[in-house]
């Protein structure tokens, strides 16, 4: 006679009389291996006594009164860090990079460095689909770009954020495609706060570029149609600031009610309205000049945001009785 191993689960009931006389059943399952007899059979193998176990030296758990069930943990399943844990030793020498001492070249008494473009392209490669976002006159967390760009730019694949102490954030976009379909849309807006993008360049300057050049959208409304080809839509942005990018129904003229462009305006200039335009025959027509959004800038204090020669209406004063 053979002992072959048998697997089958096992029900352990146990009734607990609580407070009050309320009786509580506790119902607990194990997994049991035994040994079952079973008779030689010509042409199967068994398997060694070894792998078999006695049934009567097994010793399954009875769950006592009171005791809890608690949650098997496995002691190889790796555990969450907390973040202080993550940044510990960020300051230590070994989890640097090595660097070098690289002698500098003096000019009449001054250190004057030289980078070569050798020295730069990782990073200008690293950095070219990335785009500046700020939000006027408001400081957002990281937290708060990052449930943005999770709600509204379900359209791409999660870019990676950093932001800088000057109060903007840089959006790292997987590619260039998706760069480009997160400038086509918009205007944005976070907490009722307009949110301004730009493409990031070697020669942005915060103070510089953001608070005063912003991508702003425009449209020309009933553009005739032979001035939707390329050059003619350029011509006539250019007129506002620098074009960026159409979208792209004017690019495939989808929709020939009016042309989108986005265009870097100076938003410190008073806003051009309309433009005058010469075709080919010599026609002189006037064009009409519509902004999705444009913030309000004062000429007195220099500051956007608000505007010192537009009067506020006072607002009804509320008496409580």
């Amino acid at each position: 006679m053979l002992l072959m191993p048998l697997t089958f689960q096992l029900t352990i009931i146990n009734h607990e009389t609580r407070r009050k006389g309320v009786e509580r059943t506790i119902i607990t399952q194990a997994t049991v291996e035994i040994e079952e007899p079973i008779e030689e059979i010509e042409g199967v193998s068994t398997l060694p006594e070894q792998n078999c176990i006695n049934v009567d030296e097994l010793e399954i758990p009875v769950m006592k009164s009171g005791e809890e069930l608690k949650p098997t943990v496995r002691e190889d399943e790796p555990k969450p860090k907390p973040w202080v844990e993550v940044i510990q030793g960020n300051r230590s020498l070994n989890r640097g990079m090595a660097v070098d001492f690289i002698a500098p070249t003096f000019v009449n008494s001054k250190a004057e460095i030289t980078i070569d473009e050798s020295d730069v392209s990782e990073e200008l490669e690293f950095w070219e689909n990335s785009i500046i976002l700020f939000a006027l006159g408001q400081s957002l967390s990281m937290n708060a770009v990052k449930k943005f760009m999770e709600k509204t730019w379900n359209f791409i694949s999660l870019p990676e954020l950093f932001y800088n102490d000057e109060g903007y954030f840089i959006v790292k976009c997987k590619n260039r495609e998706d760069m480009e379909l997160v400038m086509e849309q918009g205007p944005y807006f976070i907490y009722g706060k307009p949110v301004f993008l730009c493409k990031w360049t070697t020669e942005f300057e915060m103070k510089e570029d953001l608070l005063r050049v912003l991508p702003i959208w425009i449209t020309l409304p009933q553009l005739p149609l032979h001035l939707w080809g390329e050059r003619s839509i350029l011509k006539i942005a250019s007129v506002i600031g620098k074009p960026i990018t159409t979208n792209e129904c004017t690019a495939k003229k989808l929709r020939i009610s009016y042309a989108r462009v986005l265009v870097e305006v100076d938003i410190t200039q008073k806003p051009i309205e309309t433009v005058d335009i010469k075709d080919h025959k010599g026609k002189l027509m006037e064009q009409k000049i519509e902004y999705e959004w444009r913030p309000s800038y004062s000429q007195s204090c220099l500051k956007i945001g608000h505007d010192c020669a537009t009067k506020k209406v006072p607002g009804k004063k509320l008496v409580q009785v």
